[in-house]
């Protein structure tokens, strides 16, 4: 929330204070949205302190679906929730972590990973403005696949080996790989270039 108030005081430098700003959540249907707006209201760091122009709404809709109208989207942000795959397509045999999974495992992994990251980009592509900006805050794996994360992904491992939890398959708790990084990649999408700096 911190990161969003930032941002919205430099626009408001830039626009004037007394314009109109909506600010739009989404999540899949299921998630606890109460909360969310709770916390935007009560919240020291709540953006929506001191200022009648912040309005805020929510999406019951996975982001690798369209969420807004075309050409509707001024600045996207999503921090450290690219991970979440759209669908398991196996479950994990051996660890939490798909980065160890099998190399079976991993082709099935990397197959939806793409698909989504595609399906994402085409949508978020649509729904930007013309100069629209996309912020993407989503972890990677270096060029010999290390993330910087060795130690914690093996804690998370032990701590998933009691006997009521060894029984579930291990892909249900963290279902997505991270994805490579890479030297600015650039898709076009409906005739529009997207880049990733």
């Amino acid at each position: 929330m911190r990161q969003m108030a930032l941002a919205l005081d430099r626009l408001f430098t830039r626009i004037g204070a007394e314009r109109d700003v909506m600010v739009v959540y989404t999540d899949l249907p299921h998630s606890d949205f109460a909360s969310l707006f709770a916390t935007l209201e009560t919240s020291p760091d709540r953006y929506r302190c001191g200022g009648g122009h912040v309005f805020a709404s929510a999406i019951g809709r996975s982001f690798y679906e369209r969420l807004f109208s075309a050409s509707s989207l001024i600045l996207g942000w999503s921090s450290f929730a690219l991970h979440w795959m759209s669908a398991m397509p196996v479950p994990l045999s051996a660890h939490i972590w798909p980065i160890f999974a099998t190399p079976g495992e991993a082709v099935a992994l990397a197959a939806v990973a793409a698909s989504d990251w595609r399906r994402f980009l085409a949508h978020r592509a649509r729904e930007l403005v013309p100069g629209g900006q996309l912020v993407l805050i989503v972890g990677a794996v270096d060029e010999v696949g290390a993330t910087g994360l060795g130690a914690a992904a093996g804690h998370c491992h032990d701590a998933h080996k009691p006997p009521e939890i060894a029984k579930r398959p291990l892909g249900s708790f963290m279902n997505a790989p991270l994805r490579r990084s890479s030297r600015a990649p650039t898709w076009e999408v409906d005739g529009r270039a997207i880049s990733l700096l």
